[in-house]
């Protein structure tokens, strides 16, 4: 087995062999719930519907891995989810066509974004860590990451980028819940009214050494802050 496939990547990292290789791989395309324990560790997973992570399952999505939705789908996690990019090798969610992307009020040329909506105390904290998160819309709240209800979230050392929301919260969404984000940057996102990057209501997040920058909306370019009370430190707007 050579050490490196034709595009001079590894072909056994993190003790498995690249799903992605060129030479005996065809295109990984995904479609479903995931039901069980799953590791996705491959160059790229085309996303053909949306994925449904159920209550006490994970999805471990390994350093260097494309997750590239073929239309408006999204993910929706009920269970956990780890994302597991490092800073040379990150996990980078995205649009496969990005036509009409900037068309407000349409879902053209995005996808849907990750979801976490009032998930059990019983499954452990989802994590996602150096990563790049592009390309997503909504045409209500947060296109990027909606958090619901849900206090066992950790996102450090992402780049939110060109995510728009039609209304509020232009890459992401937090109400009723205390997620963790540091280290995250967020450029080039946009809504329609509130929060071009970020929309808090009734929310006590941890925002700590996050840097905003150019993102645009009628109230509140980096946050909008309804009835909130966040940990802000070290952030640059």
């Amino acid at each position: 087995l050579p050490k490196i496939d034709l595009y001079g990547h590894p072909r056994v990292h993190n003790g498995r062999i690249d799903l992605g290789a060129i030479e005996s791989q065809e295109d990984i395309v995904f479609c479903g719930d995931i039901t069980e324990n799953t590791v996705w560790s491959a160059d790229t997973i085309k996303i053909d519907c949306d994925i449904y992570i159920q209550n006490g399952k994970t999805l471990t999505i390994e350093a260097g891995t494309v997750v590239e939705f073929l239309d408006y789908f999204g993910i929706d996690v009920q269970g956990r989810l780890i994302v597991n990019g490092t800073a040379q090798k990150k996990v980078t969610f995205l649009r496969s066509d990005t036509t009409d992307f900037y068309i407000q009020n349409s879902f053209d040329g995005g996808w849907a974004g990750i979801q976490f909506n009032s998930l059990s105390s019983q499954n452990d904290t989802s994590v996602i860590k150096h990563a790049i998160i592009k390309f997503c819309k909504s045409t209500y709240f947060g296109s990027a990451m909606y958090v619901y209800n849900s206090n066992k979230v950790v996102v450090k050392n992402t780049i939110f980028t060109n995510n728009i929301s039609s209304y509020g919260g232009g890459a992401i969404y937090i109400e009723s819940s205390n997620p963790v984000f540091v280290n995250n940057l967020f450029y080039n996102n946009s809504a329609g009214i509130y929060g071009g990057a970020m929309y808090l209501k009734d929310a006590t997040p941890v925002l700590h050494n996050n840097t905003f920058a150019n993102n645009l909306a009628a109230s509140g370019g980096g946050i909008y802050m309804y009835w909130s009370s966040p940990s802000i430190r070290n952030c640059i707007f």
